[in-house]
């Protein structure tokens, strides 16, 4: 199965900080406390994470390209996790249940 242009896109564009808070790491923070770049470790304030499965992180979409091939399959694993988790919260919310 192939990527679609969108969702590769998105895969590659989706930036979010290190770690998921609205402000950067302080200074003081040490850096092997910092979230790496899965490819080749670097430890950046901005990394870019995955946008299928919201869990890996890449500090640039050249690592992220990089790691594609290998990654494509957990990927497509966890974002369909992710979906039917997010499906069954809102049947849940909305009080349509199948049984």
């Amino acid at each position: 199965m192939h990527e679609t242009a969108t969702e590769t896109a998105q895969a590659e564009e989706a930036v979010v900080t290190a770690t998921g808070a609205e402000t950067p790491p302080s200074d003081e923070e040490a850096p092997e406390a910092m979230p790496q770049c899965l490819v080749c470790a670097a430890s950046v304030r901005r990394l870019k994470k995955c946008a299928g499965c919201l869990q890996r992180i890449y500090c640039s979409p050249e690592c992220q390209n990089a790691h594609w091939e290998v990654h494509m399959p957990e990927c497509k694993r966890m974002r369909r996790e992710r979906r039917a988790v997010e499906r069954a919260e809102a049947e849940a919310a909305s009080g349509t249940d199948d049984t």
